[in-house]
Order: structure tokens, then C-alpha cells, then sequence
């Protein structure tokens, strides 16, 4: 294949302390970093009839400066995808904690643009230290109560989480 993959089997063997299977570690291990396509994909088995395409899972990025002004790049999770054949499978979860366990071992920060991520966040409280840090963007209600909100303005077509 002539475009960059990397597997990240490096980022999945390392150790947490979170509850998650060893079926889903193993799913991550499978996850392919495509850097020329900027996404975290999962090759799956095709379904009973599906059309030829080959059926994958992923999640899409792009590096954007941090809202604050300071610091490094920030990893810009901005869509989620699993075929409907494959939902509720956990499939989402699986790429975007490859994305994060990248995040993690290149020190970036992650934004929450895909509106699946702040989900994944608050079932995998291990990975909330990566999200970028809203504070300063300065777009929330007076009363705090919209801080945490994600604007999908960016998505463009559904979210197709589990």
C-alpha cells in the first residue's frame, strides 16, 4: 500500500488501570493509524450481504491550534463512524481509545468536536485529562451551564457512534 499506516499496537499495550476487556484491548490493537486519511480506522469483516466495499469503523482528526493560545497542537476529534451493520458493538469506543492512547503518547490534547467523544469521555474518565481545556474560549453562558457543550457546526453528515 503506498499510504502511510501505522499500527498501534504500542499505544494499546500499555498498562492502565481502567476497567475496559481484554476483547477491547485486542480490538484496539487492530485499529490502523492512517495519516494520509487523518483517521484511527478498524477493518471489519464484511456483513451477509453487503455490498464489496470493505466495512471499517473510524474516528477522524485534524491537528488545530489550541484555543488558548499556548501550548502544543491539539488532536480535533471531528467524526465518528461504524456501519450500521456493525453497531452496538463497542466499535466506536474502540477507535476513538486509539486516538486518545495516540493523544496521549505524543502529549496533545484532544477536542471534543464529534459529538460522540464527550460520551466516550464520561464512560472512560481515564482519558478526561486529555480533553483541551475550555476555559478560555470565552463562549460559555454566563451561568456556567453550556461550558461543556460541544457545537457539531464542524460535522458534517450524522454521528454514527454504538
Amino acid at each position: 500500500m503506498s499510504s502511510r499506516q501505522v499500527h498501534t499496537n504500542e499505544a494499546a499495550g500499555k498498562s492502565s488501570s481502567s476497567s475496559s476487556s481484554s476483547g477491547e484491548d485486542e480490538r484496539v490493537s487492530r485499529v490502523v493509524h492512517r495519516t494520509d486519511k487523518e483517521e484511527f480506522e478498524l477493518p471489519l469483516s464484511p456483513s451477509p450481504g453487503s455490498s464489496t466495499q470493505r466495512a471499517r469503523a473510524f474516528v477522524q482528526y485534524r491537528y488545530s491550534p489550541p484555543r488558548s493560545g499556548t501550548g502544543g497542537d491539539v488532536l480535533d476529534l471531528v467524526h465518528t463512524f461504524v456501519p450500521s451493520t456493525h453497531r452496538g458493538q463497542g466499535l466506536a469506543a474502540v477507535v476513538v481509545k486509539a486516538a486518545c492512547q495516540f493523544a496521549r503518547q505524543q502529549k496533545l490534547k484532544i477536542r471534543p468536536t464529534c459529538t460522540y467523544i464527550p460520551t466516550f469521555i464520561k464512560q472512560h474518565p481515564q482519558y478526561k485529562d486529555l480533553v483541551e481545556d475550555e476555559s478560555n474560549e470565552g463562549q460559555g453562558q454566563s451561568d456556567g451551564s453550556s461550558q461543556k457543550q460541544v457545537k457539531p457546526s464542524e460535522n458534517k453528515g450524522p454521528v454514527s457512534a454504538l
